[in-house]
C-alpha cells in the first residue's frame, strides 16, 4: 500500500485526515498510580464483600454480627480513622498507624481494637513486614468470625503469599476451605 494519495498527500491508513492535515491520535493519558489507589482499595473492599458473603451463617449457625463499640465516641473516633484511611494514599494510610495503635491501647477490651488490629496488619502489608502482617491478622481472626476477621484472613494470605508461603500453610480454613 502506498503512504500517498495520488494528490501526493498521505493516506488516511497512515494517519493522516483526509482533508491532508496531519492526522494525531489524541494523547492518551493514564492517571498516576497514587490517584488509582482509591479505586483500588474499593475494588478490593467490594471482592472481600463478594467473598465473605457465603461465610455467614451455615448449617444452623448463629449469624455473625459487626464489631460494635463499648462507646459512640469510640466508634465516631474510628470511623474519622478509617475514613482518611479508605481514601488516602499508601503513604496516608501507613502514617495513621500511631492513630491506629493509640486506639487499640485506649480501647483494648473493645470489639473495635479488632477493626484497629486488622488496619495495622494492613499496614505491615503495605510496608513489607509480612511477619508482622500475617502475626497480627491471625491475632484478629483467632479472636473470631466476621467481617473483621474476613479481612484478617485476606490479609494474612496476602503476606503468605508475598512471602511465598507454601499453598498449603496459605489455605482459608473453615466456611471459605471449600473455594
Amino acid at each position: 500500500m502506498n503512504a500517498v494519495d495520488n494528490s501526493g498527500r498521505f493516506s488516511a491508513a497512515f494517519g493522516a485526515k483526509a482533508d491532508g492535515a496531519p492526522g494525531r491520535r489524541p494523547a492518551r493519558r493514564r492517571r498516576p498510580l497514587l490517584a488509582r489507589a482509591p479505586a483500588v482499595a474499593v475494588a478490593a473492599l467490594i471482592a472481600l464483600g463478594a467473598a465473605s458473603a457465603g461465610c455467614g451463617a451455615q448449617d444452623g449457625a448463629e449469624a455473625v454480627s459487626p464489631a460494635l463499640g463499648g462507646s459512640p465516641e469510640a466508634q465516631a473516633e474510628l470511623r474519622r480513622i478509617l475514613s482518611r484511611f479508605a481514601s488516602g494514599a499508601r503513604a496516608e494510610r501507613i502514617a495513621l498507624e500511631p492513630e491506629l495503635l493509640a486506639f487499640r491501647g485506649r480501647h483494648a477490651g473493645d470489639d473495635l481494637a479488632r477493626v484497629a488490629t486488622a488496619h495495622l496488619a494492613w499496614i505491615a502489608l503495605e510496608r513489607g513486614d509480612l511477619r508482622r502482617a500475617e502475626a497480627l491478622a491471625a491475632e484478629v481472626e483467632a479472636e473470631g468470625p466476621g467481617a473483621t476477621g474476613d479481612l484478617a484472613r485476606v490479609l494474612r494470605g496476602a503476606a503468605l503469599r508475598r512471602s511465598g508461603a507454601p499453598a498449603s500453610r496459605s489455605r482459608p480454613s473453615g466456611c471459605c476451605a471449600r473455594w
